[in-house]
């Protein structure tokens, strides 16, 4: 009888080893999850927009004097003089702009192509047969091609009857990342002409460029809490065209008494298409300027946490960014809109010690995580075994 109680109580201290266990596990979950607690979080939304290549072309004449809209002639005579206004209008981006005159139903093309008149100096008939306009079409902006046509006097007695008709071809390029070379004979050199491939309306003036605003991600001591300064860290940048480069800056500050750990990744809020085309370069503050992520705007890299810097007690640094447009983004890619938020985390160096962690380390959250979990698995093996102990 008294071996079987002192069986007994051996195997009730063994229970109680495994319940201490299990506190000490549960006691080490809750000290894991007050660091999660100290964290500090923030984030915005940036928002990035293309822009437009897109113009029109609308037809005037004089009618005693004033501007009407073209109603057409339906009968010409030899040396006839008809005004005809062909007007072009940047309803997009700055751009250039070239034309081609198309006469058909004729043999005397060339005779009335001389004829010709009211066209400014700005305009540059190239070998390619193309009138450039060698100045940049701003945007919102008209121009005119020419004023009107002399008919010859010496038209041929076969045309005598005939219908012609002239037809103008109106083209367009990106002002942005483009210089035509006027003293080629082809001053656009081999560029592919797509159409414009957006209908409706859209407001051009969403597309200007704003004020230079400052930007910046503050650790306030006091409240020991993270905020950011400006909406929208892409608010600087206009309308993005191909081959576009922009850099920018954002300034970190940590106003409170102990160095801070700041860590970066990105969220996906949308699935577009353009953010997988834009390129991000990021460069951490110190350490010479290093380049922590270079890749699409959306990667799968960048959307996992990563160290930016350790910024000391009252420490102010700056992390600089550059966005990079494909020069091959074509106009699909036209006035579309996307998002992106970028988010930033701070973890008081007390919260986790002083160990030294680099810049571009994975972020604590999935340490404190780990530890989490390894707690968790303590305190399940500590009930299973105390149940097997109790079974028997």
């Amino acid at each position: 009888m008294e071996k079987k109680r002192a069986g007994r109580q051996k195997s009730n201290r063994k229970e109680k080893t495994w319940r201490r266990a299990a506190v000490c596990g549960l006691l080490g979950t809750a000290g894991l999850i007050g660091g999660l607690y100290a964290r500090s979080q923030t984030s915005v939304v940036n928002h990035l927009e293309t822009g437009i290549v897109d113009i029109s072309l609308q037809e005037y004449h004089l009618q005693e004097g004033t501007e009407v809209l073209w109603q057409g002639i339906p009968t010409v005579l030899p040396g006839m003089d008809i005004s005809k206004i062909p007007r072009i209008t940047n309803a997009g981006s700055d751009c250039y702009i070239r034309a081609k005159l198309t006469f058909t139903g004729t043999s005397q093309e060339k005779e009335l192509e001389e004829g010709i008149y009211g066209q400014s100096d700005q305009w540059l008939h190239a070998e390619d047969g193309y009138y450039y306009y060698t100045e940049v079409l701003a945007s919102e902006k008209s121009v005119d091609l020419f004023a009107g046509i002399k008919l010859p006097e010496d038209f041929l007695q076969e045309e005598e009857g005939r219908e012609f008709e002239l037809q103008i071809g109106v083209d367009a390029i990106q002002s942005a990342n483009f210089q035509p070379d006027y003293s080629r004979e082809s001053p656009w050199g081999d560029v592919e002409v797509l159409d414009c491939g957006k209908e409706g309306l859209y407001d051009l003036t969403l597309l200007k460029q704003a004020d230079e605003e400052e930007f910046a991600v503050v650790y306030e001591g006091n409240t020991e809490s993270l905020f950011t300064e400006g909406r929208d860290f892409f608010q600087n940048l206009p309308a993005l065209m191909p081959g576009d480069s922009y850099t920018d800056s954002i300034v970190l500050k940590n106003t409170s008494d102990k160095p801070v750990r700041l860590y970066f990744h990105t969220e996906q809020l949308e699935d577009s298409g353009l953010l997988d085309k834009l390129r991000l370069a990021i460069w951490a503050p110190g350490d010479g300027g290093k380049q922590v992520y270079e890749g699409a705007l959306r990667g799968e890299e960048i959307s996992r946490e990563f160290l930016l810097t350790t910024l000391p007690a009252g420490g102010t640094e700056s992390f600089s960014f550059r966005l990079d447009v494909p020069v091959g983004l074509n106009n699909t890619y036209s006035i579309s809109k996307s998002l992106v938020k970028w988010v930033f985390a701070a973890d008081p160096e007390s919260a986790y010690g002083t160990g030294g962690v680099k810049t571009g380390d994975p972020g604590s959250g999935s340490a404190v995580l780990g530890g989490v979990v390894a707690a968790v698995l303590v305190i399940l093996a500590g009930m299973r075994a105390a149940r097997r102990r109790k079974n028997r």
